[in-house]
């Protein structure tokens, strides 16, 4: 029994600090990359050595952050502690939501100020920032949002692509290289990249 324990914390500590931005939204342990069109977890630093069902509290007063791997800002699990907060985080443009209700850019500064991001939906004040959203993220001026689907119904994965003055598909099509993607224009909302890799 107390084997199968030390296995679970180990797939909850991989759960949490690892993987690509999914229905978890990417790397604990990782900011956004918006321009790239790949992963939205990709740059700078979180601690490691996490302790699961860490209480919050503890855990940011002694300058660390807490990981929820619900997506939800713990609404149904404890705090998974990270240890140590990054210290530099690689520039992005595009927003991320965090838990105390304050946008930041990107996954990186939000774990920088000690919070971890809502995964599930964007439910900050708008601001500068509401150029358009992408899932749980909000794109900035010269991006488009990028949604990638696997083997749900909804997608997978969001990142905002760095594409210019570019918000068409009749000026985006042209851009994609990708035989996987598409251009998309959804009635009453702005273009979009759709990606299937089913």
């Amino acid at each position: 029994m107390k084997a199968f324990a030390v296995v679970c914390l180990a797939v909850l500590a991989t759960t949490a600090c690892g993987g690509s931005t999914d229905d978890n939204a990417g790397s604990a342990g990782s900011a956004g990359n918006g321009g790239s069109g790949g992963s939205a977890g990709s740059g700078g630093s979180a601690g490691t050595g996490g302790v699961a069902g860490a209480a919050a509290k503890e855990c940011i007063e002694g300058g660390g952050w807490c990981a929820y791997t619900d997506g939800t800002c713990g609404q149904s699990v404890d705090c998974f502690c990270q240890a140590q907060r990054p210290q530099v985080c690689d520039p992005v443009d595009h927003w991320v939501c965090g838990c105390d209700g304050q946008a930041y850019h990107g996954e990186c500064e939000a774990q920088r100020a000690g919070v971890d991001i809502n995964r599930t939906e964007w439910t900050c004040a708008s601001g500068e920032y509401q150029r358009g959203r992408c899932g749980f993220l909000q794109c900035a001026n010269e991006e488009v949002c990028q949604a990638t689907y696997t083997d749900r119904p909804e997608p997978s994965s969001y990142d905002c692509v760095h594409v210019g003055q570019c918000y068409t598909c009749d000026c985006l099509t042209p851009k994609i290289t990708d035989a996987n993607c598409e251009c998309v224009e959804p009635v009453g909302q702005e273009a979009r990249i759709e990606c299937h890799l089913q």
